[in-house]
């Protein structure tokens, strides 16, 4: 498997960049053009250094839907809402001097899955018969995130990915695009892997679904892979980044749909004295009503 992969790397090229890695977090991004960046785009750190790089070509990417204006004013709206966090965070927000679009990479992989398993079928009579056999499936454009940068978490709520989109990446990453994109640190063999971890549990089901009977019980499953391909996809997003008592701090915006993901501190003050008014505004009505 490894041998296949790594000749599918030599087939699709590579490419040099030269990349800004953070002090702070450690992440690499690969600005568009010969401009530098002044800010990570993740943590808000401004302590970058330049580093060579040599990735696989990216193959696609889904192009801007949001403009930054429009992600403006989303930002706008999550400041206003935000009303409860701290006035430096707030400042920050309103400046919108952090707010970058980014590429995040991607793998995306094509195989064919052949397990073979064993196990038994509970009939309603209680009778346990055994079962086996061979399932054979053919799984397209299985996703794999290959930053890190992005939580996990907020990684699954940004669902707009849409394949129909995409677009002939330009020869270099970042080129033409006015956007930065981030470096992968998974390798496509690691992310592979990952891929794998999810069809096993697929095909688990299925050959759960195979053995029928009213309890299926599967008790062995061996999964090979074959026709394994992958292709390198970059997916954007507007991130705003600050850093807050020395803690980062980010929002993502969806360049689809405009969806934003993030989450701000409060200020302690902030609440106490919202609490003072509505406690202040409680006991006004008592009094009006007591006359």
């Amino acid at each position: 498997m490894k041998e296949q992969l790594a000749q599918q790397a030599r087939e699709q090229g590579y490419v040099e960049q030269r990349a800004q890695k953070c002090r702070l977090c450690g992440l690499a991004t690969a600005p568009d053009g010969d401009s530098p960046l002044q800010v990570c785009p993740y943590c808000g750190g401004g302590d970058l250094y330049s580093v060579p790089r040599r990735i696989i070509r990216p193959f696609a990417r889904q192009p801007f839907g949001l403009s930054r204006s429009d992600a403006s004013k989303r930002l706008r709206a999550f400041r206003r809402r935000a009303w409860l966090a701290p006035g430096r965070v707030r400042k920050a927000l309103a400046s919108q001097r952090h707010l970058q679009g980014v590429y995040l990479p991607y793998w995306i992989f094509d195989c064919v899955a052949i397990s073979r398993y064993l196990g038994e079928r509970i009939e309603d009579s209680g009778e346990a018969i055994p079962a086996g056999g061979t399932l054979r499936r053919r799984f397209e454009d299985v996703l794999v995130p290959a930053g890190v940068g992005v939580d996990g978490s907020k990684l699954d709520q940004l669902d707009s990915w849409d394949l129909s989109r995409v677009e002939e990446a330009a020869p270099g990453p970042g080129e033409g695009t006015a956007h930065t994109m981030e470096c992968y640190r998974l390798e496509v063999e690691q992310a592979f892997d990952r891929a794998s971890r999810k069809l096993e549990e697929r095909m688990q089901e299925d050959a759960r679904e195979a053995i029928g009977g009213t309890s299926p019980q599967l008790e062995r499953l061996s999964t090979q892979y074959e026709s394994i391909a992958f292709r390198l996809l970059l997916f954007p997003i507007w991130i705003w980044s600050f850093r807050h008592k020395d803690q980062p701090l980010n929002a993502l915006i969806d360049a689809q749909n405009g969806q934003i993901i993030g989450r701000l501190p409060r200020s302690r003050a902030r609440i106490i004295g919202a609490a003072s008014a509505v406690a202040a505004l409680a006991l006004a009505a008592v009094l009006l009503l007591s006359y």
